[in-house]
């Protein structure tokens, strides 16, 4: 563990944002990767990959959540050297992270191909995607691990390990890709599955080095099977933080930030009003501001939650709409007219 507590601000800040930025930034580049190799295979894998990478997006949030949660509770236990706790909060966050995984190879297998069809522009897009998808699915659902491993040592205020596994993972998803799709050496081309199996052999082998940390070098923070039976209340907390994480992040793909906005107020409020009329109060305690928190941050996840599903109605229901009313227009129009 490294103590946060003492030395410059300023400069413990830049010690964990740079590398915590250039991971993220890596975390992204594998669909990139993936999409600049398959470039050469013509558009109908282009789109295919890109509809297809939708789900990567929706992973990452999903891991983030879970990250989140993590670095939050850990960085807590670890302020007040409660070894015993960080490493119950660790390994329930990697319980999370293998049952999330086990539901991503399950939704991706039996339900992928049927979205990637449903979106897609047509048959080919639709196929070059489903493969690509399938040969990822493993990959994604390795990513819950990935993060619950990095942000385990992140909560602890080590970052450097997790930058370096993911920027090595990143070099071996750029040298596997165009070796399994265009088949270079091996001359057995793969197409677009072949750049979804590359950032899965990547992400598998990240996951490998960062147990292998574990195992061999870190010595604060454990595997320990014994702690991985559920505690429902730690994971309950886990995922009460990072779901307000997640909503505010989809409000922004949505490209509209006001629910979000909204919903960070809504906790001000709720907030900080009860807490100054409770310091008036002559029984006033700080465990009183801590259980007032609990309960503010649960009902802005709530909120953030009910916006979300209202953002995401009005945006969806827009578009069968449109569609409907299209479709009622060309109707309307006889053959062989121009519609005046």
């Amino acid at each position: 563990m490294k103590d946060l507590t003492q030395g410059p601000i300023s400069r413990l800040l830049l010690a964990m944002a740079v590398p915590i930025a250039i991971g993220m930034l890596f975390q992204t580049l594998y669909f990139i990767v993936d999409l600049y190799f398959v470039s050469r295979l013509g558009d109908a894998a282009i789109a295919g990959v890109s509809t297809a990478g939708t789900v990567t997006f929706v992973i990452l949030a999903l891991t983030q959540m879970l990250g989140a949660g993590t670095v939050a509770l850990v960085s807590h236990a670890a302020g007040r050297k409660d070894k015993a706790q960080v490493n119950r909060i660790f390994n329930q966050s990697v319980l999370l992270s293998a049952v999330c995984g086990v539901l991503t190879l399950v939704c991706g297998f039996l339900a992928g191909g049927v979205y990637v069809r449903w979106v897609a522009a047509d048959a080919a897009a639709a196929a070059a995607g489903t493969a690509y998808l399938y040969w990822y699915t493993p990959g994604l659902a390795l990513q819950f691990a990935l993060v619950a491993l990095g942000s385990a040592l992140r909560g602890t205020g080590i970052v450097k390990p997790t930058m370096v596994v993911q920027m090595l993972t990143v070099v071996l998803n750029t040298v596997l890709a165009p070796i399994l799709i265009s088949g270079w050496l091996t001359h057995h081309p793969f197409g677009t599955a072949g750049a979804g199996l590359a950032s899965s052999i990547a992400v598998a082998f990240g996951v490998a080095c960062l147990w292998a940390y574990f195992v061999r070098l870190e010595h604060y923070v454990a595997l320990q099977p014994r702690e991985w039976r559920p505690h429902w209340a730690l994971i309950g907390r886990i995922l009460n933080i990072g779901l307000i994480f997640t909503c505010s992040g989809t409000f922004q793909a949505l490209g509209n930030t006001w629910p979000s906005l909204l919903s960070s107020a809504s906790r001000l409020l709720t907030f900080v009003v009860p807490v100054v009329l409770l310091s008036r109060q002559p029984h006033f305690s700080l465990v009183e501001v801590w259980y007032l928190s609990v309960a503010t941050v649960t009902l802005q996840a709530l909120t953030s939650l009910t916006l979300l599903m209202r953002e995401l109605h009005r945006k969806l229901g827009a578009q069968p709409a449109a569609a409907g009313s299209a479709a009622a227009h060309a109707g309307a129009v006889a053959p062989g007219t121009d519609g005046n």
